[in-house]
């Protein structure tokens, strides 16, 4: 992992996928972390002649020190899969020793090509009894990824991984016979996982299996029905004790169950809800529905979070690392034009102001408001949004626990006449439009149109100027930058941080 940003990239990666078989929605966002280091593979396997799906696979990698390993062996699986797969009659079954082989084989060929860094995988391959219309999986798991299953029919939450960390008796036990130590949870007191593809360093001797770190993968199968939802993510969806394995599948049974949401959305706010409840790490979530409910919708989309703004930094201002980070994350997204230097910034810029408007819109009828108007309706708004505003309106970090009631009570009193009482979420959105500044003669303009795409190359670099050469970059995030490059790592800095109440060694408060 790469050092920490003042504020989190949100832009989320978007894809969906269908058929038959499946209904497959995938959400990932960078964080707090300045590049995007998670990959992900979905493979959906048609029978003889390409006429009846048979079958899938299904997995997401977490890449460290780099992207470099996660996209290498999340790529080079759909090859081998689907080349292995072509070479059947039927239906494609492997073993456990058969992918354990090919993790293996993998892990030589990344290791072979000499690049730097190294990937978690976790891994479902999915095959389909069409005679008995049963599923059945054979979850494979290298390092601290997850896989977690949710039973429909009774809400059954089925957790398929075990996380390998280095402290684990036979992983520690391991670890020692080949040569290493365990500290701070840590192989040789650096990293945090015990198996994983790459990390060349420590995988020293021709003993595949006896490495201080391996790509061997442990196994768990189970049968499924339909209707039935797999869950497979990167360990940020659980830093910081944001998500257990049984709270983030009734969190997704809550939104695909219930409330009937899109699978991708659904990813998305497992996303969106694991940044807000403390993780500071990528955070990747693919959600597989066994079963064609729904719309298949398969396409890629791309949803740019706020780069301006309250939630962007500084009340709006300029930070060199959180736009560096930004910028990179529209690239990966949108691609680039070597013609144009800001072209994936300009494209994601036109492409958030339309969403935020979208979203003002939507929010503005669910919640009753009136355009123009400092308040809604106070009965249309979840007591979530009340309690947010509540706790804005008086001014506290967080409101009492009252019911429904009693907050619309406290929000109907004259004393609060001038404040803006409009949901929270609203609020912000419209600060946002306000600090992206786009003259009224270019909002009538279509997306995409080239003044507009102007204004917002123009905007980034007047806030750039505005910040100076610090570049809006406050001490702490400096200094904690600082010691990541000079070997120490994060959780022992963040530690001392924690420990100095918010005051590094030799640095100011922040």
């Amino acid at each position: 992992m790469g050092p920490i940003l003042p504020k989190p990239v949100t832009s989320k990666v978007i894809e969906r996928k269908g058929n038959k078989l499946f209904r497959v929605g995938l959400s990932s966002m960078n964080g707090f972390r300045e590049k995007q280091e998670d990959a992900h593979a979905m493979l959906l396997l048609d029978g003889k002649g390409g006429k009846d799906p048979t079958g899938g696979f299904f997995g997401v990698f977490d890449g460290h020190c780099g992207p470099l390993c996660s996209k290498y062996i999340a790529d080079r699986f759909q090859e081998e899969l689907a080349r292995k797969h072509d070479q059947q009659t039927g239906t494609l079954k492997l073993s456990d020793e058969q992918l354990t082989d090919l993790c293996l084989q993998l892990d030589r060929e990344f290791l072979g090509t000499s690049q730097e860094g190294g990937s978690t995988g976790t891994f479902t391959m999915v095959y389909y009894d069409a005679s008995s219309q049963k599923y059945s999986l054979q979850v494979g798991n290298v390092g601290d990824s997850r896989v977690v299953l949710g039973r429909r029919e009774q809400r059954e939450v089925v957790s398929m991984t075990e996380d390998h960390k280095p402290n684990n008796e036979l992983e520690a036990k391991r670890i020692a016979e080949a040569g290493g130590h365990v500290s701070n949870n840590r192989v040789d007191g650096s990293l945090a996982v015990s198996r994983a593809f790459g990390d060349a360093s420590y995988k020293s001797s021709d003993k595949e299996r006896t490495h201080k770190v391996i790509a061997v993968p442990e196994f768990k199968t189970v049968d499924a029905k339909k209707g039935d939802l797999i869950l497979l993510c990167c360990d940020g969806v659980f830093e910081s004790d944001a998500f257990d394995n049984e709270g983030v599948m009734n969190f997704i049974f809550e939104r695909v169950l219930d409330q009937k949401m899109d699978l991708a959305k659904a990813a998305a706010e497992v996303c969106k809800a694991a940044l807000v409840r403390g993780s500071k790490d990528n955070i990747s979530a693919m959600i597989v529905r066994l079963g064609d409910e729904g719309e298949i919708g398969e396409h890629e989309e791309f949803w740019p979070g706020p780069w301006v703004g309250p939630e962007a930094g500084q009340n709006g201002k300029f930070h060199q690392k959180f736009h560096d980070a930004y910028i990179a994350a529209c690239e990966q997204a949108l691609g680039t034009n070597p013609q144009k230097e800001d072209y994936a910034f300009t494209k994601a810029a036109d492409l958030r102001w339309e969403q935020v408007n979208a979203e003002i819109a939507r929010r503005a009828k669910e919640t009753g408001c009136v355009d123009g108007a400092r308040t809604c309706n106070f009965d249309k708004l979840e007591l979530q949004d009340l309690k947010s505003l509540h706790a804005r309106v008086t001014k506290q970090q967080e409101g009492p626990e009252l019911p429904k009631a009693a907050y619309i009570e406290e929000l109907s009193k004259n004393e609060y006449k001038d404040e803006d009482r409009r949901p929270v979420d609203v609020q912000d959105l419209l600060a946002e439009l306000e600090a992206m500044a786009l003259p009224a003669a270019l909002k009538s303009r279509q997306p995409g149109d080239p003044a507009r795409l102007e204004h917002w190359g123009k905007r980034l670099r007047d806030l750039k100027e505005e910040a100076g050469e610090s570049g809006g970059q406050d001490a702490v995030t400096a200094k904690i930058i600082e010691l990541q490059r000079a070997g120490l790592p994060l959780p022992v800095i963040l530690g001392l941080l924690a420990r100095g109440g918010g005051q590094m060694p030799g640095g100011p408060k922040p």
